[in-house]
């Protein structure tokens, strides 16, 4: 299978715009975007959230997705999720956990009913939802479908 189309540059822009109405939601004024940090002593494993605050002890990924999720898609925020539980647990820290997404249908699977909806709640990871408006969600739709294999 070859990937068509599959750029991204719509995808980091929103995701861009959403971390600006992260940042005012969260009333932080240190939030950063693509973070390196060390999970290990020898520094040779890094992680990168796709924002983060070592005062405000906030660490989160953005998923800029339109639809119900996907097995791929899934497995994709697990993965995010692990990251952040990684980072948490090799910091000795504890961190206010995000996973961000800008869709409804996407919002109330990762509230609902699965084993990463249930890991999300007992790992204390908070789900926020940024609807967009309904040019920039049509936008997204046809960056998405442009994305398709063959």
């Amino acid at each position: 299978m070859k990937q068509v189309d599959s750029s991204s540059e719509f995808q980091t822009n929103l995701e861009e715009m959403l971390f600006y109405k992260i940042k005012d939601s969260l009333g932080s004024t240190s939030l950063s975007r693509n973070v390196i940090l060390t999970v290990n002593q020898s520094g040779g494993v890094h992680v990168v959230p796709d924002f983060y605050s070592e005062e405000e002890h906030i660490i989160g990924e953005i998923h800029s997705h339109a639809g119900k999720l996907k097995s791929a898609q899934l497995h994709k925020i697990a993965s995010d999720v692990l990251k952040m539980l990684l980072y948490e647990k090799t910091s000795g820290l504890h961190f206010d956990k995000y996973i961000v997404v800008c869709d409804k249908d996407e919002y109330d699977q990762l509230l609902g009913k699965s084993a990463l909806a249930e890991s999300l709640r007992c790992f204390g990871v908070t789900v926020l939802l940024f609807e967009l408006d309904n040019e920039t969600r049509e936008q997204l739709r046809k960056v998405m479908n442009a994305q398709s294999f063959i």
